[in-house]
C-alpha cells in the first residue's frame, strides 16, 4: 500500500438553505498563477452541514450523517456562469470579499483590475 493509498482525507458537505441578496458593491478577490481577478459577490448564503465524506485516496471509505440541529455558515456567493450561486470560499484562488463599488463595476463589466480605481469606501466607512 502506497503513501497515498493510506492517507485519509474529509470533505464537508454543506447544502444552501437560504439566499440573501447584497447591495451592488462587493466583489470577491481571487489571485493565482501570477494573476489576479474580481468577480461580483451578489448574496450571502446560509448553508447547514449534512454530511462528511472519508476517503482513502480516491476511494470513498465513510460517511457521517448529522442530525439537526445542523453546524451552520454563512458565506459570500459567486456565480458559476451558469446561474448556480456556490460559496466563494470554496472556489479556487480565493482571496477576501470586500466592498468597493468602483471594483464592483470593472468585475461586472469585465475590466482588468489595473483599469479600476479603488477608492470607494464600504457601508462601514
Amino acid at each position: 500500500m502506497t503513501l497515498e493509498e493510506s492517507a485519509t482525507s474529509s470533505v464537508a458537505r454543506w447544502s444552501t438553505i437560504s439566499v440573501t441578496p447584497l447591495p451592488l458593491g462587493y466583489v470577491n478577490e481571487y489571485e493565482g498563477e501570477g494573476q489576479r481577478w474580481r468577480s461580483p459577490c451578489l448574496a450571502l448564503l446560509l448553508q447547514q452541514l449534512t454530511e462528511t465524506e472519508t476517503f482513502r485516496g480516491s476511494r470513498r471509505i465513510g460517511v457521517e450523517l448529522y442530525e439537526p440541529p445542523y453546524a451552520t455558515r454563512v458565506v459570500y456567493a459567486d456565480d458559476d456562469g451558469f446561474g448556480e450561486l456556490l460559496p466563494a470560499l470554496d472556489l479556487d484562488y480565493y482571496e477576501g470579499t470586500r466592498y468597493d463599488l468602483a471594483l464592483f463595476h470593472a468585475a461586472a463589466s469585465g475590466e482588468k483590475e489595473d483599469d479600476a480605481p479603488s477608492d470607494e469606501k464600504g457601508p462601514d466607512g
